[in-house]
């Protein structure tokens, strides 16, 4: 039986979200937390979608249109982290690959402080050759304030 919703989004139904927390911010798990089901419903299709915005969601999960509120992105991020938890890419494995991104990192960094650098010198001149560009130009003011 599909249920009708007359609000583009009711909450307070209750959520068991399937994926960790720290994938969201406080203010996202609270609203996922909040508008989950409905949204869950909305996107399985065992809700039909009466207002133009929760139309507008399906549209999204769908992939026919781009996500434009709040809400959709949530979504989205969620089903995103669902996703990666199925195919097996676990956390470990993200910090894993971090660790080894960061030690590829320092040994290039060390590589290249080792290797001795040789800097050329700007073609700006000495400070006596600022000097007299600098009383040049003086001179040049001088005589325009004469004239």
């Amino acid at each position: 039986m599909v249920k009708t919703v007359q609000t583009p989004i009711v909450s307070g139904r209750a959520f068991t979200p399937k994926c960790n927390e720290r994938h969201f911010n406080p203010r996202e798990w609270k609203k996922l937390l909040q508008f989950g089901k409905t949204l869950q419903d909305l996107a399985d299709g065992r809700t039909r979608p009466t207002h133009t915005r929760a139309q507008r969601f399906v549209m999204v999960c769908r992939g026919k249109e781009e996500p434009k509120y709040w809400y959709e992105f949530l979504w989205l991020k969620y089903r995103k982290e669902c996703r990666r938890i199925k195919e097996g890419d676990s956390d470990e494995d993200r910090v894993q690959a971090k660790s080894l991104e960061h030690k590829r990192w320092e040994t290039e960094t060390q590589a290249a402080t080792t290797e001795e650098r040789v800097y050329e010198a700007e073609p700006w001149g000495s400070r006596d050759d600022w000097k007299k560009m600098r009383r040049g130009q003086f001179r040049d003011m001088k005589q325009r304030q004469r004239e």
